[in-house]
């Protein structure tokens, strides 16, 4: 029985805030805090692969990720990176895949039978390239984020010496 086909999402990247979840007060342990953004926000570009670990593995992988804000603590002043329960939702972490638009079908490499892994037109996250997803990363870098986020490339010349 063939398992029918999902709806093709967008490849919409939308504009993040830096300043998104400052300034929001909320309690924790008896304690009241106030989310707060110190300098700029800082965002961090990270490549991943499976090769060489997983039969078959054969792409490679990239995402943006940014932490959550930190806090003041009203009553004493200190500032801190707390992660609790109350932390509000605003000013939480974000992990963002980096996209393309796939220019081929991918098989299962054990079952041709099975449903491809990723149509011909579709989103994936799978590259065939380091410098594929450099150069895609760049493009959506540009779309998410502005003057007022930091982002650290770091990880690209890591995997240019790995070459």
């Amino acid at each position: 029985m063939k398992r029918p086909l999902n709806p093709q999402p967008s490849l919409e990247f939308k504009p993040r805030d830096a300043k998104k979840g400052v300034g929001i007060k909320f309690s924790s342990h008896d304690e009241d805090y106030i989310t707060i953004l110190k300098g700029k926000r800082r965002v961090i570009f990270t490549i991943s692969s499976w090769r060489g670990i997983s039969i078959g593995a054969i792409h490679y992988y990239g995402y943006f990720r940014y932490w959550d804000l930190n806090v003041k603590n009203l009553k004493t002043g200190k500032i801190t990176g707390l992660s609790c329960r109350n932390y509000p939702e605003e000013a939480k972490s974000e992990r963002i895949s980096v996209e393309k638009i796939s220019e081929k079908t991918i098989r299962n490499l054990y079952d041709e039978d099975a449903r491809p892994r990723v149509r011909k037109g579709f989103p994936t996250e799978c590259f065939d390239t380091v410098d594929e997803v450099i150069i895609e990363a760049k493009k959506v870098a540009k779309l998410l984020f502005n003057d007022e986020w930091e982002i650290d490339w770091e990880d690209i010349e890591d995997w240019k010496e790995k070459k």
